[in-house]
């Protein structure tokens, strides 16, 4: 098999777009693909090995996007073809709170995080494991950022049906994305507006990353703020909303090998020392 990767010379015109395929210049492409939507309006993405048969079931991998208001979408990805081979099928989620929609679908999740999604992952594994040669005992999730926290919450609420998981850069404690406010220091020095904050005021910030609002609007807050204001502290009710939707809470559920990839820099979104400690009993040393 040779390899080719793409090439944009300027990212502003595809013309200049010089090809991306893993297959040889006659070799038939390894994977086919189909689009479901539920009557929930959960959206799945089924990418299926030619190798998998009634003989040969396929591993599954459940890949929900980050964001978490992005969406998944029908494209070339190096990586499907790279596992399609490796006989292993990927469902991509358009769970609730995805865009492309509408603002109702979007408006579905806040609040709700943890909840309705992980409803719709497990809908579209269901439906691939029911509706292809896929081995239901050799179901995965593979997320990052807030696939990561979706993947998190799937491997504690699901033990019994995802075995296995690797988070990029997961949100795994949103209450914990706050720093004091003696920090004089901002933890993304390239925000100048946030940069220091008067050391003599010892008040908590959801200030742990670079969209703090993120925080207040996915647990549920109602709370505005102006464009460019940093946010107020956050009440007692706004760290408690926080953690109800963090899966840090489920952490003694996680049976699943889990591989956490978090840098060491800028990763206020899964502080590290928490990320490497916080393990759940069932899966040490694993």
């Amino acid at each position: 098999t040779r390899l080719y990767f793409a090439v944009l010379s300027d990212l502003a015109d595809a013309s200049n777009f010089r090809g991306c395929f893993l297959t040889g210049e006659h070799e038939e492409a390894p994977l086919t693909w189909q689009v479901h939507r539920f009557e929930s309006g959960n959206e799945a993405i089924y990418v299926q090995p030619n190798s998998c048969s009634s003989d040969k079931r396929a591993s599954l991998l459940c890949f929900p996007h980050g964001g978490p208001h992005s969406a998944s979408f029908v494209a070339y990805n190096v990586l499907v073809e790279l596992l399609a081979r490796q006989n292993i099928a990927i469902v991509f989620v358009n769970f609730r709170g995805s865009t492309g929609r509408g603002q109702d679908y979007m408006d579905a999740l806040p609040g709700k995080c943890g909840v309705v999604d992980v409803e719709d992952c497990v809908e579209a594994v269901n439906w691939c494991v029911e509706s292809f040669n896929v081995d239901g005992n050799r179901v995965g999730v593979i997320g990052g950022s807030y696939g990561g926290f979706l993947s998190a919450h799937l491997t504690a609420q699901r033990p019994d049906l995802f075995k296995v998981a690797v988070m990029r850069n997961p949100v795994v404690n949103v209450a914990s994305m706050v720093r004091r406010g003696d920090e004089t220091l901002s933890p993304f020095p390239c925000f100048t507006i946030f940069a220091r904050v008067p050391a003599c005021i010892p008040f908590l910030q959801v200030g742990g990353t670079e969209i703090p609002e993120w925080s207040y609007y996915e647990s549920g807050s109602n709370k505005e703020f102006a464009p460019g204001s940093y946010p107020p502290p956050p009440t007692a009710e706004d760290l408690a909303k926080m953690l109800a939707i963090s899966p840090i809470t489920l952490v003694e559920n996680v049976t699943a090998p889990t591989m956490l990839q978090v840098r060491s820099r800028r990763s206020g979104f899964c502080a590290i020392k928490h990320a490497l400690t916080t393990t759940s009993p069932n899966t040490a040393g694993r």
